[in-house]
């Protein structure tokens, strides 16, 4: 099926940011409103060609930053060769890190006495604080640039070997037993390769590390989006930020005014080709605008619901949703009884040709 054309209009909604009175969301109502779903499994042809099964898991994932590529390597430290299928590959140089005993409860200061009222005070305990990056949008303006955000990996390696106690104490929280069990750290040149200069999943047998291919006992697909599943966490939580994001894109921009003012502006709309650079024109195979995924059953401003409240924050989604809802009874009733096709400004291309397919010949 024809993908809908790049330069299509759109219909653009814009708010304020309840949390954040300089910042103003402006949100592609055509996309939110679409019906658009993953396909993988379902009827995806891959970005790559004579590759299906690989879906767009074909080239890796890039990290954004530190606390992206920790968030991953935490996930996937817990994966066990059920879950991932190239599990051993991961784990061929892997170091254990030895667990450290619960400290015992802390007791109460005993009363000083007469004798040692006046003595000095002791020195106060030295605690140590490992600073950590907070998970900033990574397409701020200003924000790290790629070799910088690659660099920040390298010291995330480096703070994770100089600080075993802090390893240790996260195995400890993180067993039940009374003697913790040895901890699991991947090394990074196992599961991540470098591309450009960018620290990024690594490529096995032509495609991600983390994709299990057909045939698998743990079944076919994303390992990492199949560990979100089972324990009941949104997809976010555990896959790069590249990855759970797409086909959903969030940019910034700052605007000035005339008068001198100024505001950030956040746009929320579709990851189409162009969004993938020079180089998505090039892809064999694209979803966003394909009618072959535009056959979801609810629109993606609610499919997609813990992915834009992460992208937004619960706030300003909520004040999403009431515009989506407006525009998509705004849509129903101009369709009602006029016996016209509907614009594509007001319903996404794909959706709309979708929607005329026979639902025998639908996928989903």
């Amino acid at each position: 099926m024809p993908e809908s054309p790049l330069d299509m209009a759109r219909v653009w909604v814009e708010f304020t940011d309840p949390g954040n009175p300089e910042q103003r969301f402006r949100c592609d109502l055509t996309w939110l409103t679409s019906r658009w779903t993953c396909v993988f499994g379902n009827g995806c042809k891959g970005i790559l060609p004579g590759r299906p099964n690989d879906g767009c898991c074909s080239l890796g994932a890039h990290f954004t930053e530190k606390a992206d590529y920790r968030t991953i390597r935490d996930v996937a430290e817990k994966l066990t060769p059920q879950d991932w299928q190239f599990h051993a590959l991961a784990h061929a140089r892997a170091r254990t890190v030895p667990p450290v005993e619960p400290a015992p409860p802390v007791k109460p200061p005993t009363p000083p006495s007469p004798s040692t009222i006046h003595a000095p005070a002791a020195e106060p305990p030295i605690h140590h604080v490992v600073l950590g990056g907070l998970s900033e949008p990574y397409d701020l303006p200003g924000r790290h640039t790629a070799a910088v955000a690659d660099a920040e990996v390298a010291d995330a390696e480096v703070a994770d070997a100089a600080a075993p106690a802090e390893e240790a104490d996260r195995s400890a929280e993180e067993s039940t037993a009374a003697s913790p069990a040895p901890a699991t750290r991947l090394r990074r040149s196992d599961w991540t390769e470098l591309e450009d200069g960018v620290r990024k999943t690594r490529v096995v047998k032509g495609a991600c590390i983390f994709l299990n291919r057909p045939g698998f006992e743990g079944g076919a697909g994303c390992a990492l989006h199949q560990y979100a599943i089972r324990q009941g966490i949104p997809t976010h939580q555990a896959k790069p930020e590249v990855c759970w994001q797409l086909p959903i894109r969030r940019t910034y921009r700052t605007v000035e005014e005339h008068d001198g003012s100024s505001y950030l502006e956040t746009t929320i709309t579709e990851y189409d080709r162009r969004a993938w650079g020079p180089g998505g024109h090039d892809l064999a195979w694209y979803c966003s605008g394909n009618s072959a995924a535009h056959i979801g059953r609810e629109p993606v401003f609610r499919s997609c619901r813990s992915e834009l409240v992460e992208l937004m924050g619960e706030a300003a989604y909520d004040e999403l949703v009431v515009r989506c809802t407006a525009h998509l009874r705004s849509v129903k009733a101009a369709h009602r009884g006029s016996g016209r096709a509907m614009l594509p400004l007001l319903v996404h291309p794909a959706t709309l040709e979708a929607e005329a397919t026979p639902r025998s010949k639908r996928r989903l």
